[in-house]
Order: structure tokens, then C-alpha cells, then sequence
């Protein structure tokens, strides 16, 4: 008896024509998490430089505008949404607001308009504008639905993981522009169209 478990070791210890496909199957699950990770990882810098470049092509529209109104930011919004595609889905739209901030020659600064909707005095560096002139700031603010690396962990129910992971990503960017034909882009709901 003794001599056959001898026999079984020796020859399990020469035969090794299965050792490649074990130690792939030890290797395979992290190689996998390693591959959608870095998809994942990927896809969210690519989905934070798309709002950065929404946020600045939005306020770069406005600014170059002189006179601006409701259909014109319509029109600027839904040009800047197209930049996020095919990130964005039906049902999770990106929040985009202009605020025009303006500074007069004693540096005191105030909201000329925002849209849409009324909006206090945002912290504005000071240097930023200077006095007797003006800035626009576009706010994107835009909430990614989980991905499918969060959605599996969220499924593990993992203390501490499942909950964050599980979560949305917000991405949010402003950026400011100063108008370029004028010192302040003026702000009527149904007035003249920004020429093109």
C-alpha cells in the first residue's frame, strides 16, 4: 500500500500537463477585475475631460455673443450636451447654468442675469474680472449612472464598498469665459437672437 501512494506521488510530481490551465484559472478572475478597471478607469477620465470641454464651450458660446436669449441658451445647452455623447442616456440629462458676473469701477461685483433661474453671487476670485467689465460662467454639473465595474461590486454587498460603489458619479466643471465683442453679454428672455 505504502509503495502504490509512493508510485501516485512520484508520478504526480512528473506529470504536469495540466499545471499552464490551473494556474491560468488562479490567474484569470484578477486579469479580468485588472481589464474592467482599467476600462472603467478609462471611460471616467474621458467622461470628467467631456464636461471640462462642455463647461468651456458653453461659456465660450455665450461670451461671444453680445445679446443673448432664452432660445439662444437653449440652443447653446443642447449643442454642449451633444459633446457627452454617447455618455449620456435618456434617462440622466447634464445641468448646464449661465451666470453673467459683473464688476464696476469701485470692484463690487454682482450677478447681472443667470439662467436658468436666479442664482446668488457665486465665489468668484476677484482678480478674475476686472472693474467696470465682466465674465460668464457656465456650471455643468452631470450625474453618470453607475457602471457596470460599480454595479458588480454593489452586488458583492461588500461592508463598506457596496454602498460607494453602488453609487453614482458626479462630475461637475465651471468655467469662465469674459465676452469678447463687448464688456458685458446682455441678457433679455425674448429679445434679438446672438448673430451667427
Amino acid at each position: 500500500m505504502i509503495m502504490y501512494l509512493y508510485r501516485i506521488k512520484s508520478w504526480i510530481k512528473r506529470e504536469t500537463s495540466g499545471v499552464s490551465a490551473v494556474e491560468f484559472a488562479m490567474i484569470a478572475p484578477f486579469l479580468l477585475m485588472l481589464l474592467w478597471g482599467s476600462v472603467a478607469l478609462s471611460s471616467s477620465y474621458t467622461l470628467a475631460r467631456r464636461v471640462t470641454t462642455m463647461a468651456s464651450s458653453a461659456a465660450d458660446l455665450v461670451a461671444r455673443c453680445v445679446d443673448v436669449n432664452n432660445q439662444d441658451l437653449e440652443d447653446i445647452r443642447a449643442a454642449a450636451a451633444k459633446i457627452l455623447s454617447p455618455f449620456v442616456t435618456t434617462n440622466t440629462n447634464p445641468t448646464i447654468e449661465f451666470v453673467s458676473i459683473s464688476k464696476d469701477t469701485n470692484g463690487n461685483m454682482q450677478v447681472d442675469w443667470s439662467y436658468p433661474g436666479a442664482v446668488s453671487t457665486p465665489a468668484v476670485n476677484p482678480d478674475l474680472i476686472d472693474n467696470g467689465s465682466s465674465v460668464i460662467m457656465a456650471r455643468v454639473e452631470y450625474q453618470s449612472p453607475p457602471n457596470s465595474i460599480q454595479q458588480m461590486f454593489a452586488t458583492l454587498n461588500i461592508p463598506g464598498i457596496g454602498s460607494i460603489a453602488g453609487a453614482p458619479t458626479v462630475y461637475a466643471e465651471t468655467f469662465y469665459a469674459k465676452p469678447r465683442r463687448s464688456l458685458k453679454v446682455n441678457y433679455t428672455p425674448n429679445g434679438e437672437d446672438c448673430p451667427e
